[in-house]
């Protein structure tokens, strides 16, 4: 991750490397009781996230068992709550970007949602967009039709992304989202939803580390207060769901707005 400067007040949105650590350290002696807390939040977030990783082994377990057709993963859906602080309007503060992939890596396809924002085929500010990547190129882009930008003190955007495989056809889409500045966004009529053809069988390879780990407040992190998966649900190919409820907090910036 990159050591980010929020241009909009010249705060700092660091995601720390251990030498950057010291440096800023070095540069700014009375942090260290937030740094502290800082990484208190990671290491809570890193015990849930090994719960994560335990309970989706058991899930892809159980889709290889000894049954003459086993069952396998046909959906993933992933609940997000972003609680912005005081986003700023001549900035276009704040701006998220969420990655989704049907596999265990970004070498192929996957799927990128970003909010208030759009980067492709020019900057715009405002709205969302989803893009469809293959490996470093990107293959396809749709903005929504809301095309306002965040402007509420203390709003609470949620939505949920999700993940389908049905006779080689991936499908990303986002569904049931609201905020005060969106107030309903992802339905079927919206453009944030994206199929392709695939050679993967089934999403047994998903894993919540991608969206965890790639997914990022890539500007002004210092004005939202908190980006956190809620929820995941698994789909069967035999009708059975497996929810896990374990809300991670992936921004766990030194300055928060609140």
């Amino acid at each position: 991750m990159s050591y980010l400067l929020d241009a909009d007040n010249a705060h700092t949105s660091p995601h720390f490397s251990s030498l950057r650590t010291l440096f800023f350290l070095f540069e700014n002696p009375g942090l260290e009781d937030s740094l502290r807390r800082c990484f208190q939040i990671r290491l809570q977030s890193a015990r849930i996230l090994f719960a994560v990783f335990f309970f989706v082994g058991l899930i892809v377990s159980s889709t290889s068992g000894d049954d003459a057709t086993p069952a396998f993963v046909v959906s993933v859906e992933e609940e997000w709550q972003l609680e912005v602080g005081e986003p700023n309007l001549s900035a276009n503060a704040p701006q998220v970007s969420m990655v989704m992939s049907p596999t265990d890596n970004l070498n192929d396809d996957y799927f990128m949602f970003l909010l208030n924002y759009r980067m492709q085929p020019t900057y715009l500010a405002g709205g969302m967009q989803i893009q469809h990547w293959s490996g470093e190129e990107t293959e396809f882009v749709n903005d929504s039709f809301e095309e306002s930008a965040l402007t509420h003190v203390a709003e609470v955007v949620n939505w949920t992304q999700r993940l389908s495989i049905d006779s080689g056809i991936v499908s990303f889409q986002i569904k049931d989202g609201n905020s005060s500045s969106w107030p309903d966004f992802g339905d079927d009529d919206d453009n944030l939803n994206h199929s392709i053809y695939t050679d993967v069988s089934n999403l047994n390879a998903y894993t919540p580390a991608i969206s965890l780990l790639e997914s990022d407040i890539g500007y002004a992190g210092n004005r939202v207060v908190s980006l956190t998966l809620q929820r995941i649900t698994w789909t069967l190919s035999d009708g059975t769901t497996h929810v896990l409820t374990a809300p991670i907090d992936i921004d766990s910036d030194l300055d928060p707005w609140n």
